[in-house]
């Protein structure tokens, strides 16, 4: 995905770094009757970019989550079918509020309940193993995950998470050693049927920026999901 990136002889990004030169006259093609105005990325490995899509279509105004393979010259954009119909007739659903759940329907019988229930900030950890860069402090974001279906549910929530401020600027996660947040929390779930797991994510955020939402991609659904965050608990 480095050729997304601007023009030339761009360095290649590191995982979580904002991008530019994301085409949303191509993404307008794929998505079909919806025209992309604008669009914020962030660079998550050689892989894959995601990005949100803002526009309008038939029913007015849209925000959907997109993600970006391929290189700049023949881009694949991936999005979740019911995102699209529901961006097509105005029904795009909402940030959920911090503390609510919800579940997601994928393939067979996956069944996936998912809460994000506090938001900490700051969060506290040791800067001497996690050293903060100048004028950024890390925050961290509780959820809980519970297997609601009838087969196993396997999935890695450290790489489907993405922190949203309050500027339209997209953050991966932070990798943290150790403490309440530490990458390892929440980097694979195995859950048996009517199991559930908690465990926190942490982000590297800047001084001066506000977290306001949390999204999530989930399971074999592909669905994003986002929850609005306020400035509760420390």
């Amino acid at each position: 995905m480095a050729a997304l990136v601007g023009c030339g002889e761009e360095p290649v990004p590191v995982a979580g770094q904002e991008i530019e030169g994301v085409l949303p006259a191509q993404m307008t093609e794929r998505l079909d009757g919806l025209r992309v105005q604008e669009a914020d990325c962030i660079y998550l490995s050689e892989a894959e970019t995601r990005c949100f899509a803002r526009g309008t279509g038939p029913a007015g105004a849209f925000e959907l989550p997109v993600s970006v393979s391929g290189d700049q010259r023949r881009p694949v954009w991936e999005v979740a079918e019911p995102d699209v119909v529901a961006a097509r007739r105005g029904t795009v659903r909402p940030p959920l509020a911090l503390g609510s759940a919800t579940t997601v329907v994928g393939e067979g019988s996956e069944r996936v309940g998912i809460r994000v229930t506090e938001l900490i900030h700051p969060l506290e950890v040791s800067y001497r193993e996690n050293p903060a860069q100048p004028g950024t402090r890390y925050v961290g974001v509780r959820l809980t995950f519970a297997n609601e279906g009838d087969q196993r549910y396997v999935d890695q929530p450290q790489e489907r998470v993405n922190l949203r401020l309050s500027n339209g600027a997209l953050l991966a996660p932070a990798y943290i050693t150790e403490g309440l947040c530490a990458t390892e929390s929440l980097a694979r779930i195995d859950l048996a049927p009517g199991q559930r797991e908690e465990g926190c994510i942490a982000f590297e955020v800047p001084a001066s920026a506000r977290p306001d939402r949390i999204s999530i991609e989930v399971g074999s659904s592909h669905r994003v999901l986002e929850w609005r965050l306020g400035l509760q608990g420390t």
